[in-house]
């Protein structure tokens, strides 16, 4: 901790020194490295004050805002072969420094009275292994009222976990085990990173929580790890390439990697290529385009996109005017207006930057470490409850797709298709516990 506000204080040196000079390289260099170094102080802040938990919302929040909005720009400075136009950078680094000093505020400021405990609303019990079963039956019906495989993946993972983390029996383990499985192996029609990531991380917490506290060097070979599986699932989006006839050609795998992502001479151009490809770099520049254009050339939406959670129950047929969701405006605005099938977000920054210019950043980022230090500070309450348990593990596996952006889509699809049926869930298996016990006694 001390050696962060030694290195933090050296880049504020030259951040002050840049802008007594107007010197944009030592301006750059010094925004850049101040940002990352306040980043990582509040993580690790964060980790020491929550007990040496990698997994609390403060943490998690902090982390996925580094991977979005300013990893990218060190990526830039590691791998850059040609030299870097700061002018088109430095809008966007003040805008995520202002971000970061707002949230510090937000976690300062922001006092959640504590509680000594919260309703029982569930009983914990041993149906849950009845309900991925459920859906699976269900599974086909679900898809014609909306749901796809990745949703329904989702709540088999979550109710696995819970069965398996609720029985000591190996037998009802290996099962809940091999649903985990095919939640993973229906869900591959869609090619989902959210859902792969979301499960990813489901699935950590719980072992985080209920087998072993993961140490720190496990958790940064965990996210190596991870950032190589995106770039991997990233290049498979192009997978039809790689089958021959119905089977998979290992052989032309094995070639097209080589020639993408050179492994015997891993140079800077090869390393900025994979970077490019986990998505970072790529929604840090849809950021850095919003910052740099608005209000200059496109105006401000003052909070248009927000609107989304009045009117998402209104139909467009009634209501023709209604506005579109962040991540298709964006392609709309800024790259091809007449785009049907391609979707883009700015990131949670740009949404707010568009919204509303610094002060949106501002007030969005102070509500962002209330709300991340209220659901932090009651965690250890809602460990003991299946419900409170589960609804904790939605918003925690949530953080990661707020970062990307349109946070009101995000808000509904996640409240429609996770909350809700979490909750039906819920309901169904209190109704089964109360019948039982009614026919017991």
């Amino acid at each position: 901790m001390p050696a962060f506000g030694a290195v933090g204080g050296g880049f504020f040196v030259v951040l002050v020194l840049g802008l007594a000079d107007g010197n944009e390289k030592l301006l750059f260099s010094g925004l850049a490295g101040l940002n990352t170094a306040i980043c990582l102080h509040q993580f690790l802040r964060s980790f020491q004050n929550e007990e040496r938990d990698i997994f609390n919302p403060i943490s998690i929040f902090i982390i996925f805002f580094f991977f979005y909005h300013v990893m990218p720009v060190l990526a830039l400075i590691a791998t850059s072969s040609e030299p870097i136009d700061i002018a088109a950078y430095m809008p966007a680094l003040w805008v995520t420094f202002a971000a970061i000093l707002s949230f510090e505020a937000g976690l300062i400021l922001f006092r959640p009275r504590r509680l000594s405990a919260i309703p029982a609303l569930a009983v914990n019990n041993m149906f849950q292994l009845s309900i991925p079963l459920i859906l699976v039956v269900a599974g086909p019906f679900m898809g014609t009222i909306g749901f796809g495989s990745a949703q329904i993946g989702f709540l088999i993972v979550l109710f696995a976990l819970l069965a398996m983390k609720d029985s000591r029996d190996l037998p009802i383990r290996i099962i809940c085990i091999i649903f985990v499985v095919y939640a993973l192996y229906i869900s591959r029609s869609e090619f989902s990173r959210a859902f792969i990531l979301q499960s990813g991380l489901m699935i950590l917490i719980f072992y985080n929580y209920y087998v072993r506290r993961l140490v720190l060097i496990e958790f940064l070979l965990i996210s190596i790890i991870a950032l190589f599986l995106l770039f991997i699932m990233a290049f498979l989006r192009g997978y039809d390439q790689l089958f021959e006839g119905e089977a998979f050609a290992f052989s032309r795998f094995v070639t097209y990697m080589n020639n993408f992502f050179i492994l015997t001479d891993f140079t800077p151009a090869t390393a900025s290529r994979f970077l490019r490809t986990t998505d970072f770099p790529m929604a840090y520049e849809s950021f850095r385009m919003v910052v740099e254009n608005v209000p200059r050339n496109v105006d401000y939406l003052f909070g248009e996109t927000y609107l989304k959670y009045l009117l998402f129950v209104v139909p467009r047929d009634i209501y023709p005017d209604k506005p579109i969701d962040l991540h298709t405006l964006y392609v709309h605005v800024f790259l091809n207006p007449h785009s049907v099938h391609y979707s883009n977000s700015p990131l949670l920054l740009g949404e707010l930057y568009w919204n509303g210019g610094y002060l949106g950043v501002i007030l969005g980022m102070l509500l962002s470490a209330a709300m991340v230090k209220w659901v932090c500070r009651y965690r250890r309450l809602v460990s003991s409850n299946n419900l409170y348990f589960s609804l904790y593990i939605v918003f925690l596996t949530t953080l990661p797709l707020f970062m990307r952006g349109s946070t009101a889509t995000i808000t509904i699809h996640v409240i429609t298709v996770q909350i809700v049926p979490t909750l039906l869930i819920f309901l169904f298996l209190n109704l089964l516990s109360y019948n039982r016990r009614r026919s017991l006694s």
